[in-house]
């Protein structure tokens, strides 16, 4: 896997660097980590910020897992074209853990290192009623070639809600879950979306394979079914101690019942933290 961490030019996300390094650290994760800086005159200060990320997510890291590089090391700065730089480390290590800094619209910045990296996931932390709407947040979501998580601050889930699409959900998208119920030690509610003539013969036996696949890993998951018509509202009402993923491919219903932007809309207001999976 591959995993880009979008760091705020302000704060340093402590917890949600924490979560990222155990998550990178079960499944061997490649891990990039990008620094937003608002002008070239300030690229130290954002070194500086990424280079105290980095001991966060080392800390993070058992000295068991020999993945990544030692915790102390020199950095040197590497210009590169178009605002962007590579802040470079002495060392070699099995993984990848790489750390850039780009300057320009954040959320644009983004999703071009998202791409650059070839990233399966990015992952931004972002606090609930922030006074300003979050355009980075909603730039990410809408325009990320890959999966996006968000990750509230200021709580961890308890219970993951998954929307998967039945008939095209992907085994890597259930496997993320699988981590990051393992990560959070939470429950699983998996949801069933049907129709006016109720829950289709495939559509319930793709559910069963589903929830076979969960509880072969020892996870306990629940089913629930919700009416396409309702889905809407039961999506907007998540509980801020969840986490809601949503699988949004491009043969997914959920997909064709919410726009982009108003799945941004949503990730930039709900309480909860959210997993758009693509």
């Amino acid at each position: 896997m591959k995993i880009l961490v979008e760091v705020g030019r302000q704060n340093k996300m402590e917890s949600v660097i924490l979560q990222v390094a155990e998550l990178a650290a079960n499944t061997w994760a490649n891990v990039t980590f990008l620094g937003l800086c608002p002008s070239p005159e300030a690229v130290n200060d954002t070194a500086e910020n990424l280079d105290a990320s980095r001991s966060i997510f080392l800390s993070g890291i058992s000295d068991d897992v020999s993945l990544y590089a030692a915790h102390k090391a020199p950095y040197k700065l590497i210009k590169l074209e178009n605002g962007t730089w590579d802040q470079q480390y002495e060392g070699s290590a099995r993984k990848d853990l790489r750390f850039r800094i780009r300057y320009g619209n954040p959320g644009k910045a983004v999703v071009t290192e998202a791409g650059h990296a070839n990233a399966d996931i990015v992952v931004k932390g972002s606090r609930s009623h922030q006074h300003e709407p979050d355009e980075t947040l909603k730039k990410v979501v809408s325009q990320a070639p890959c999966s996006v998580l968000i990750i509230r601050e200021e709580t961890k889930p308890q219970m993951i809600v998954c929307c998967l699409d039945q008939d095209t959900v992907s085994q890597s998208s259930m496997e993320l879950i699988n981590q990051l119920v393992s990560l959070y030690r939470a429950e699983l509610e998996i949801v069933g979306i049907t129709g006016a003539a109720g829950l289709s013969s495939e559509v319930d036996r793709r559910m069963a394979s589903i929830l076979s696949y969960y509880t072969d890993r020892n996870i306990k998951a629940w089913v629930r079914l919700v009416d396409a018509a309702s889905l809407k509202t039961f999506v907007t009402q998540t509980e801020k101690d969840q986490l809601l993923a949503l699988w949004m491919g491009r043969e997914s219903l959920l997909d064709k019942i919410f726009s982009r932007q108003r799945i941004a809309g949503l990730a930039a207001n709900a309480e909860s933290s959210i997993l758009i999976l693509r």
